[in-house]
C-alpha cells in the first residue's frame, strides 16, 4: 500500500471516530426531548408532567380581610366574580363603605380603577362603563355619594395624565367627566357630597379648593393654596366647619364654609413627626384623629388644641400609626395599626388590647361595618 493510500485510509479513520464520539451523541440527545441539546427525555406517555409554579397565584397575606368577631380572626376577602381573579396585589388608595348600603364596599385603587361588591366584600366586581369613561387603569383617589340618591357618585380619578372628577347617575353604569385640571400631572385628591346643600367640593394637586352647586356643571373658587391640597373633610355636625389638608401636611380649617380660612398646623406641630405619614380621620361627633409617624393625636374642639390618647406603644419613638378607624355607632370605640400590630380601645383611648393581625404585613386602611356591630375590614399591604 502506498504512503498517499495509507495517509488517506488514516484521515478517514479518524474521521469516522469523531462522528461515533462526539456528533452522534450530539444528535441522540436533541431528538430525545421538545427542548434542543442537552434537554432530557420527555415524561413517558400516560405520566403528568411536573405543575409549574403559578406566577399569577393569588397571595393569601395581602388584600381585603373581613372580621365577624370584633378584630378577633380574620377572612381574606379578594376573590372577583365569575372568574378565578383576585384584587389581592391590589394598591389600595381608600377603602370607603357605601352612605346607604352598608352591605357595598368601594375600593379606590391605584392603577387598577374602581371596585365595588354588595356582599361585604365576598365578591368584588370592577366598575366599568360601556364607554370607557372611568378607564380600568385610573389611579382613584376618592369617591363621594349622594345619600339622597344612592345611584349619584361622583369619582376623583387620575387618568390620562390629568385629574379628573367623573359623575354617574346610574350607580356606576355610565360616566360624565364634569371637572378636568388645566395643567398635566396634577391630580383630583378628594371629593366631598354636601347633603345639606347638594353641592360638591374637589382638592386638587394644584392647590384648588373649587365647589359646584349644579352637579358639576360650573364651578366656583373656594380658595387657592400655596401648596396642592391631598385630603378635604367636613364636621358632620357643623357642615360650616371644614379643613383641608396640604401636601405639606399642613391643615386649615373654616368655620364659614370657605370665607375665612385659618392655618391650625401649629397645634399639632409641636408633636414630632406628626407631619409625616399623615392619616386623616373625623368621628360623627366631629372627633379629629391624625395618625402619623408620631403616633396617634386627637382634637375634640376643631383642630383648636390636640392630645395624644394614652396608647401602650409611646407616642414619638418612630411607631407610625398608619390607620385610624372609629365607630359610627360608638365614638368610644376606636382601632388602630401600626407597622406590625393592631390596637382597639373600648373607653375612648384610655385603655387598649391587641388584636391579631390579619397578617404579617402593614394595615394600610380600617373601617367598620356601620349595621353590623362586630364586623371589621381591613386592607393590608407590602
Amino acid at each position: 500500500m502506498s504512503t498517499r493510500t495509507t495517509v488517506i485510509v488514516f484521515v478517514v479513520l479518524f474521521a469516522l471516530g469523531v462522528l461515533l464520539i462526539v456528533v452522534l451523541p450530539f444528535f441522540y440527545f436533541s431528538d430525545s426531548g421538545s427542548g434542543g441539546a442537552g434537554t432530557p427525555p420527555s415524561a413517558p406517555s400516560g405520566t403528568p408532567p411536573p405543575t409549574p409554579s403559578d406566577e399569577n397565584a393569588s397571595p393569601t397575606d395581602r388584600g381585603l380581610f373581613r372580621s365577624d368577631d370584633g378584630g378577633k380572626t380574620w377572612q381574606q376577602k379578594t376573590w372577583v366574580e365569575g372568574g378565578n381573579e383576585s384584587i389581592a396585589s391590589f394598591r389600595v388608595n381608600r377603602l370607603a363603605v357605601h352612605p346607604t348600603r352598608p352591605e357595598t364596599l368601594f375600593l379606590a385603587t391605584n392603577g387598577n380603577g374602581l371596585w365595588m361588591n354588595d356582599s361585604r366584600g365576598d365578591l368584588w366586581a370592577p366598575v366599568r362603563d360601556q364607554a370607557g369613561v372611568l378607564q380600568d387603569h385610573a389611579d382613584v383617589e376618592g369617591i363621594a355619594v349622594n345619600p339622597s340618591d344612592p345611584d349619584e357618585w361622583y369619582v376623583a380619578v387620575y387618568q390620562n395624565r390629568r385629574g379628573r372628577l367623573l359623575r354617574s347617575t346610574d350607580g356606576g353604569g355610565s360616566f360624565a367627566e364634569v371637572y378636568a385640571t388645566p395643567v398635566e400631572r396634577f391630580g383630583v385628591f378628594d371629593v366631598f357630597y354636601d347633603r345639606g346643600r347638594g353641592s360638591i367640593t374637589i382638592a386638587t394637586g394644584q392647590g384648588g379648593l373649587f365647589e359646584s352647586t349644579d352637579q358639576g356643571g360650573t364651578w366656583r373658587t373656594v380658595r387657592w393654596f400655596a401648596d396642592g391640597l391631598t385630603a378635604f373633610f367636613v364636621n358632620p355636625l357643623r357642615l360650616d366647619t371644614r379643613f383641608a389638608v396640604s401636601s405639606k401636611g399642613s391643615l386649615f380649617r373654616t368655620m364659614d364654609r370657605g370665607e375665612t380660612w385659618v392655618d391650625v398646623t401649629p397645634s399639632f406641630k409641636k408633636f414630632r413627626g406628626a407631619l409625616e405619614n399623615q392619616h386623616w380621620v373625623m368621628d360623627r361627633a366631629g372627633g379629629l384623629y391624625l395618625g402619623s409617624a408620631y403616633g396617634l393625636l386627637r382634637s375634640r374642639d376643631n383642630a383648636g388644641t390636640f392630645a395624644s390618647p394614652p396608647l401602650i406603644i409611646p407616642g414619638g419613638d418612630a411607631v407610625s400609626v398608619i390607620a385610624v378607624a372609629i365607630d359610627p355607632r360608638n365614638r368610644r370605640d376606636i382601632v388602630v395599626s401600626t407597622a406590625s400590630q393592631m390596637y382597639r380601645s373600648f373607653d375612648d383611648g384610655e385603655t387598649w388590647s391587641i388584636l391579631p393581625p390579619p397578617s404579617s404585613l402593614r394595615v394600610t386602611h380600617i373601617a367598620f361595618d356601620p349595621s353590623a356591630a362586630n364586623t371589621l375590614y381591613a386592607v393590608v399591604a407590602p
